[in-house]
């Protein structure tokens, strides 16, 4: 397979083999692969090498990316702080339109990132809203116990300054995002 031209990575990927048993194997019997590791690259100054495919062509990577080239980084799913980044993203948008967009106190219409989660009763409180990946239900029935507030309000109110008299409570069928946090 490696006189063929394949990497060791598609090699244990058509395999059903990891990569460390495809090495192991490579070694011992002393079959050399035209792709060079990250290992030997950074023995040869070699600045760029795709992992996945072994290109080393500066044209074709991203400007900060030296061990995956544009071809395989797009091809490969999110990585897990991608999904993280996005799942917390869905999820503020879903409750941002479940308290009907705006600040409970000022009323201002702005970007979602602006807005903050308060606790109307704090001893109620089990966890903060869009900190850890949790079920949509169990989201929901945390955001019961809240209020959205602008985060300016929301420093106004745990300083004193301001006393909450009406409050937009959280409602799910206000929700029309259709990305599943």
């Amino acid at each position: 397979m490696i006189g063929s031209g394949l990497s060791m990575n598609t090699i244990a990927k058509n395999t059903g083999k990891s990569l460390s048993t495809v090495r192991y194997w490579c070694k011992k019997y002393n079959i050399k692969s035209k792709f060079l590791s990250l290992k030997d690259a950074s023995k040869e100054k070699i600045p760029h090498l795709c992992k996945l495919c072994g290109d080393t062509n500066p044209e074709n990577f991203y400007e900060r990316s030296k061990s995956q080239c544009k071809k395989c980084k797009t091809k490969s799913p999110l990585t897990g702080s991608d999904r993280v980044k996005n799942w917390r993203h869905n999820t503020k948008q879903k409750l941002f339109e479940g308290f009907g967009s705006k600040c409970s106190y000022c009323e201002i219409v702005d970007s979602p990132i602006i807005y903050d989660f308060h606790h109307l009763v704090s001893t109620e409180k089990k966890f903060q809203l869009c900190k850890q990946i949790r079920s949509w239900k169990s989201l929901m029935d945390e955001a019961k116990k809240c209020t959205m507030l602008c985060s300016h309000c929301h420093r106004k109110l745990h300083s004193g300054l301001i006393e909450l008299k009406n409050t937009i409570p959280f409602d799910e069928t206000k929700v029309i995002s259709h990305k599943s946090p």
